[in-house]
């Protein structure tokens, strides 16, 4: 079985270490480092061999949306999720035009945890309820707005068959 190969990027050591700890009990999973954001991260970003990067949302020392930018820049196949207490809207419009993959809150469970990044590293994106409600709710609005208007939709959303097979339930 392939390992996932993890970077963690995260300010709070506490919750660096614990992420840590939870991920090394998955067979699945191998956490290749773990950064503060530092001088030490800048070089790391060009030279470790990962699959995932988990990056927080709200670094004290850098801009988290530089740091995506920096990591596409150097390696457009690696896949990035970003956690954090909350994202607003056009901040999560920002980090997928940049190419962030999975959004986690800092308040999921640990299986949510667990399922975002092994989504994300098979491709797939994945949104927190709160953001997805909202969004479809815009989709909908669009969509009432004439043909060209859900001409745009259907060519921008992608789904996930968890997602279409939730869609079906309803």
């Amino acid at each position: 079985m392939k390992k996932i190969r993890l970077l963690i990027i995260e300010d709070n050591r506490l919750l660096r270490e614990g992420l840590t700890e939870v991920l090394k009990r998955e067979p699945d999973f191998e956490v290749i480092t773990t950064l503060q954001t530092d001088e030490k991260m800048l070089t790391k970003i060009q030279t470790s061999d990962i699959d995932v990067v988990l990056l927080d949302l709200g670094l004290q020392s850098y801009d988290s949306l530089d740091v995506v930018k920096l990591f596409r820049k150097n390696d457009k196949d690696v896949k990035m999720v970003l956690m954090g207490l909350f994202a607003t809207h056009s901040e999560v419009l920002d980090f997928v035009e940049c190419g962030v993959k999975g959004f986690i809150l800092k308040n999921a469970t640990v299986d949510d945890f667990l399922t975002t990044i092994r989504a994300v590293a098979k491709g797939e994106k994945v949104l927190p309820a709160y953001l997805t409600d909202s969004l479809f709710a815009q989709i909908i609005e669009q969509s009432l707005n004439g043909p060209e208007g859900e001409r745009k939709i259907i060519e921008s959303v992608q789904m996930t068959q968890r997602e279409k097979e939730v869609i079906e339930l309803i």
